[in-house]
């Protein structure tokens, strides 16, 4: 039974929903049928945008309140009519406010926000992208009274214009688990916060915009978010004061913190020290730049190493390549590993065991004092290969400046398999690996290595997202779910058995990289040639025959096709015209063909002209395999067999279980009898032929395993019924089950034959369960 995109169960079809990120995939799913348009129209619903743009308008209001239970996440874009903040969204979790221009000093839209967010308090995410001052203060006190269950709070941009705002802001702060906020320094207004509670605030991401110092109001508020897990502090223009931050360190404030990120700092490497001692046991440390030294490596060591599963500082001169290979080979728990750069020659003088068995990305430049010192890159990639759960490997240089670059870059490792690069088998989960301005001199044995090594089933993780000009990071979860993420086990099931044109094929391999690997051999499946049109040649198709399971010759095709060996072929198509130039040679290259390839199951011929088949029907009479099905077709078109191939078809259909033949009859000849046509099962004939007398029937009772018999003659005459009886009476096919006659003669009176062939099709011991009588007459 063929099987269909359709059939797919709605399990199937709920979990493919959800890897549907884009609109224009629902869009492109939704037209494509009845059921799919029914299962994921909801989904062009889920998240919306409406905007002032005359451009991206969105729905209007009316048809947006009648699917408002279908929408969850929401962008509003700019200052629209006041009709779409007065509708209640029931499933309504993220919402999206973003505002440009003069517009922005409204109070209306102060007050239509307002509106928005207490007729739906279920939302969780708020996103705010103001790049003008605006009025806030009736919104926050909105957001603090109505919501029921705040997360994320996410701002960009905002300004207040009065201390009132600040302090609705900061009042509203409270409610929330997560905050993200980048701006102006909301801390410059003195006590906004004091009298909140904010135990319930655990991750937190601030980045002031202001050219001035942090206010120190920023570390007092600080000090009161007492359950932080997460801390992430940057200043855009200035440079974060470490002594300040090391006073509120050593009250030990912040118990639960194990995730700290400090961008560019001022201060010693003392003051940087005490605030690592300080901490509780980080599983993830980041610091962008900074004075960091022995003594803050030490604390460092001491503190964290056994905790640690993120350790990155990649633009940090004073983390040095000792401290680099100390971290490698102590901290057990790392998973991610960012430094500026290790030497080779402090490897080889302590070539200490890596322990960071579960390392996923390394990304460090390695250098060395030359470049011909082989062994120093064979044990960094003895090192490396035992660390099998790597993901990613960047080992670039970073950029340096100067008229000559060549002069600038240190020598570096050369990724080539004359240095051992055959080491890294061990990667067979690497998916990406950089070197760049590291001066390679790969060969193209190297980079082959690398793709057959290291398998391109790669998991994007990167959102992809376009049903906003701004996509709001609220609403876009970094593991936003994609195609490329469905287990191979679920693509392995769907696309082969659901995607069949060739242009399908080839539009799903070429969407990623994943797909080309999973998915390339398919377009080899099923191929046809042609002679005169575009068609594989015959070189690329001896590489790829193992991959090729059915084949179409659309003409006589050079000897060289017929040369080609398919370990895997279960289906040939073969078709030949009057119009071809080399078609009295047809019956030697097919022979040729088949005998190279006897374990083809089906074979199907079409022709337009009688063609001397004669070699062709006995290397199928001599083939070793047994075949499932023949068909032959030349009806429409011309006679197909000449008399001298007659007794080799009737051979080589004693090989076959089923057979279909369309064209002029073949009548059977000498050495007919001796036969043996057990095998067939299946057996559909409609014989074209201008004869006068009615054909004659008893050589069908030949076939007496027949479970299937259809017989439709294309005669002047129609088919003697009383002939079929006696065949039944007999009985000639014990075993059939389903009978399809053409235009038939005979009558259905109590003393007619006919009622002696229905007795025996329909005998109560089980031997036929159908009968179809076509253009009958006289029944």
């Amino acid at each position: 039974m063929r099987r269909i995109i359709t059939d797919l169960p709605i399990e199937i079809l709920t979990v493919i929903g959800d890897f549907l990120s884009t609109r224009a995939s629902i869009h492109a799913s939704v037209l494509t049928c009845k059921l799919f348009h029914e299962h994921f129209s909801p989904l062009l619903w889920k998240a919306l945008a409406v905007s002032s743009s005359v451009s991206t308008s969105g729905p209007d209001p009316n048809n947006l309140r009648n699917h408002a239970h279908l929408v969850q996440a929401f962008s509003y874009e700019g200052h629209l009519l006041a009709e779409y903040y007065q509708i209640s969204f029931p499933r309504l979790s993220s919402i999206h406010l973003w505002i440009n221009g003069l517009e922005s000093t409204s109070k209306e839209l102060e007050a239509d926000w307002s509106r928005l967010i207490m007729l739906n308090p279920t939302v969780r995410n708020v996103e705010i992208l103001a790049y003008t001052p605006i009025y806030f203060t009736s919104f926050w006190d909105a957001v603090f009274t109505s919501l029921r269950s705040p997360g994320r709070l996410t701002i960009g941009g905002a300004r207040m214009l009065t201390g009132e705002d600040t302090k609705a802001f900061w009042r509203a702060c409270s409610r929330f688990q997560e905050i993200d906020y980048k701006g102006s320094d909301q801390a410059v207004a003195p006590h906004g916060f004091v009298d909140y509670d904010y135990s319930r605030l655990k991750r937190l991401r601030y980045k002031s915009m202001d050219f001035a110092f942090p206010a120190p109001g920023l570390l007092q508020w600080l000090g009161k978010c007492c359950n932080l897990t997460k801390f992430r502090w940057q200043c855009h223009s200035r440079l974060i004061p470490l002594q300040q931050f090391a006073d509120m360190a050593q009250m030990s404030l912040w118990p639960l913190l194990d995730d700290l990120h400090i961008g560019k700092t001022s201060g010693t490497d003392g003051q940087l020290g005490v605030i690592i001692q300080h901490l509780p046991p980080l599983k993830h440390w980041t610091l962008k730049s900074g004075n960091f030294g022995p003594a803050s490596f030490a604390q460092l060591q001491d503190r964290h190493f056994g905790s640690l599963t993120t350790l990155s500082m990649p633009k940090v001169d004073t983390f040095t390549s000792h401290m680099a290979l100390k971290a490698l080979s102590n901290c057990s728990q790392l998973e991610v590993f960012e430094a500026r750069r290790i030497s080779l020659q402090d490897l080889r003088l302590s070539p200490q065991f890596w322990t960071c068995r579960r390392l996923r990305r390394l990304r460090v430049f390695f250098t060395m004092d030359s470049s011909k010192d082989i062994g120093a890159e064979t044990l960094l990639l003895e090192q490396l290969s035992k660390l099998e759960q790597l993901e990613e490997i960047d080992v670039s240089q970073m950029p340096r400046l100067g008229p000559d670059y060549k002069a600038i870059y240190e020598p570096a490792p050369q990724w080539r398999l004359d240095h051992g690069l055959a080491q890294l088998a061990t990667l067979s989960r690497l998916w990406s690996f950089k070197c760049e301005r590291t001066m390679q001199d790969m060969r193209v044995e190297d980079v082959k290595w690398m793709l057959a090594q290291w398998p391109v089933t790669i998991k994007h993780l990167r959102p992809h997202v376009t049903q906003w000009p701004h996509p709001p990071s609220s609403l876009l979860s970094p593991h936003m779910a994609r195609i490329t993420d469905l287990p191979i086990e679920i693509l392995a099931i769907i696309v082969p058995v659901y995607i069949r044109k060739r242009a399908h094929i080839r539009a799903v391999i070429l969407t990623c990289r994943l797909f080309h690997h999973q998915f390339h051999h398919l377009l080899w499946n099923d191929i046809s040639l042609y002679a005169r049109s575009k068609s594989p040649s015959a070189d690329a198709l001896k590489s790829n025959a193992h991959l090729v399971r059915r084949l179409y010759h659309g003409e006589v095709l050079p000897q060289e096709y017929y040369n080609i060996i398919f370990p895997h072929l279960d289906r040939i198509k073969l078709w030949i015209s009057t119009e071809d130039p080399l078609k009295e040679e047809v019956g030697t290259r097919w022979s040729c063909f088949l005998a190279l390839n006897p374990s083809v199951c089906a074979i199907e011929i079409f022709t337009g002209a009688s063609f001397c088949l004669k070699d062709f029907w006995e290397a199928l009479f001599v083939s070793p395999h047994s075949h499932k099905r023949l068909m032959v077709n030349g009806r429409e078109l011309a006679p197909i067999l000449q008399q001298s191939s007659v007794s080799a078809f009737w051979r080589a259909c004693t090989r076959f279980e089923e057979i279909e033949y369309h064209g002029r009859e073949p009548m059977p000849q000498e050495g007919f009898q001796d036969m043996d046509f057990s095998r067939i099962r299946r057996f559909h004939y409609s014989p074209v032929d201008n004869n006068t007398e009615p054909p004659r029937l008893d050589w069908i009772g030949k076939f007496y395993n027949l479970r299937d018999l259809q017989y439709s003659p294309e005669y002047k005459h129609p088919i003697p019924i009383h002939n079929f009886a006696v065949l039944a009476s007999i009985p000639a096919w014990p075993l059939l089950e389903s009978l399809e006659l053409g235009f038939t003669s005979g009558s259905d009176g109590s003393n007619d034959p006919m009622h002696v062939k229905r007795r025996y099709i329909y005998e109560p011991d089980g031997i036929g369960s159908s009968i179809r009588v076509s253009k009958p007459g006289g029944v």
